[in-house]
């Protein structure tokens, strides 16, 4: 063997090495933000607030989108500049790509375009928050909505400066089986190395985590256990034996979705009565509260709305209880009332009827109110839930990072003693072999760039390209 294998064996395991060391951090990291639009009018748009949206950079010269986070669907979705100026322009992108592979969501094809990538800028490592490039990501790139779905969709701002949802980042297990998921298309590059998601705090910051447990390694500070997810519904869900409202305890098995894409909590309608005659009836025989109704995408809810300064002291909690995790869900005064537009609403609206027979109105939707107060992970592949339960000791649910594991750090201590020895090895060689290497030329064939970390996405390009099924009428 020449001097100059023994240099390019030399450099392909520092890499290796270099390289297994940046991949530690085999994660996923979103930040989050609650939609929140002070000019919006009514109690409709008002449900939209506190919507969970990720705000992320995309493109080569990078553009910006709002996405949000949604367990109705499992689509990774992002619509065009064609369907609004504000929205993404694939145009002015360097990086874009068109696979030029056609589909249509929903069956009714509100939404149709065609898959394509380009590269996304993310987080991979909570102590420093830096932004890596990611390339060739496949999305669901919507370049056409039908004129039924622009009738129905009323447009609003998440924001005071006006920006509107853009896409969905879903997190729904799919439907079909020729569907890729936004955990897959990052787990086919080794982006990330579970199938598992969660929405963690730091500092009341909220933020999605893919790829890892947030409190795998906490086990002093969090109970772990199991609850399950429905193989029909396709949403993640909890299943609940009792329901109490004040002193009346409900038995009854009912569903609750997680759901961070609404602001609310959505009830049964059959519970509205136990909740009004505990807290609200005397306050509407007072004026102090009224019912209300409305209508969104064909279902009619009731609410409460009240006057800004009523007294909340006899609010008795609502408590949802789960026997096989043997815990009470408690949501008070302080997670159930917002005050908006100088008034007062209770968080929690209740489902009166369906227009159509096939819509399930007999299950529970547990919005951000929920999520804000309570820690789960969700295993995709396993299809269960994990639930932490804080002790008294943590009040708080913030993500500590698991930083480098003992088989990680001894992994790479063998690894710099074994590429030591190499080293050691070449140079006696390098001394003792009689034809002498240019000095030029070893330090050229040492050179590299000190540069982010660049994941490609081609196997999720050509799993879609393998794939059989070139529309989607879910």
């Amino acid at each position: 063997m020449g001097g100059k294998f023994h240099i390019i064996l030399f450099i392909i395991i520092l890499l290796n090495s270099i390289s297994l060391i940046n991949n530690n951090h085999s994660k996923i990291i979103i930040p989050l933000y609650y939609s929140n639009n002070v000019n919006i009018s009514n109690y409709i748009e008002f449900l939209l607030q506190g919507q969970l949206y990720a705000k992320l950079k995309l493109g080569s010269p990078e553009q910006i989108i709002y996405l949000l986070i949604s367990t109705d669907t499992s689509y990774f979705s992002i619509e065009s500049h064609d369907i609004n100026k504000k929205f993404y322009d694939s145009n002015k992108s360097s990086t874009f790509s068109n696979t030029d592979i056609k589909f249509s969501f929903y069956k009714e094809k509100y939404k149709s375009g065609s898959y394509c990538t380009d590269q996304f800028y993310l987080i991979n490592n909570i102590d420093d928050m830096k932004e890596v490039i990611y390339k060739n990501i496949t999305f669901d790139y919507i370049n056409s909505l039908s004129e039924e779905y622009i009738l129905k969709e009323k447009k609003y701002y998440i924001d005071k400066n006006y920006n509107e949802l853009s896409g969905i980042i879903g997190l729904q297990i799919p439907k079909s089986l020729s569907y890729i998921s936004v955990l897959q298309r990052f787990y086919n590059i080794k982006a990330i190395t579970k199938n598992i998601w969660s929405i963690f705090t730091i500092n009341s910051q909220p933020y999605l985590l893919l790829g890892e447990d947030p409190y795998i390694n906490d086990q002093t500070e969090v109970k772990r256990t199991n609850c399950y997810v429905s193989e029909y519904y396709h949403y993640w869900y909890f299943l609940f034996n009792d329901i109490k409202v004040g002193n009346t305890k409900l038995k009854e098995e009912r569903i609750a979705q997680y759901s961070p894409q609404i602001g609310v909590i959505i009830g049964v309608k059959e519970y509205k009565n136990y909740i009004q005659k505990n807290f609200f009836n005397d306050l509407i025989m007072n004026e102090k509260c009224r019912e209300n109704n409305l209508t969104l995408n064909e279902k009619i809810y009731s609410y409460y709305e009240c006057v800004s300064n009523i007294n909340l002291d006899n609010f008795e909690p609502l408590e949802f209880i789960h026997q096989e995790l043997s815990y009470k869900f408690i949501l008070d005064k302080n997670d159930l009332f917002a005050d908006f537009n100088n008034k007062k609403y209770f968080l929690v609206i209740f489902l009166e009827k369906v227009e159509y027979s096939y819509q399930n109105s007999n299950n529970w939707m547990f919005g951000t109110p929920f999520i804000k107060k309570y820690n789960f992970v969700f295993d995709q592949d396993r299809q269960i839930i994990l639930f932490y339960e804080k002790n008294n000791k943590n009040t708080s649910n913030n993500y500590k990072s698991s930083g480098n594991s003992s088989f990680t750090i001894i992994i790479i201590i063998f690894l710099s003693i074994f590429t030591g020895i190499i080293i050691v090895y070449l140079v006696i060689k390098i001394i003792f072999k009689p034809k002498q290497i240019k000095a030029n030329e070893l330090e050229d064939s040492f050179s590299y760039k000190n540069q982010d970390i660049i994941y490609n996405d081609k196997e999720n390009i050509n799993a879609i390209y393998n794939s059989k099924y070139n529309k989607l009428g879910i």
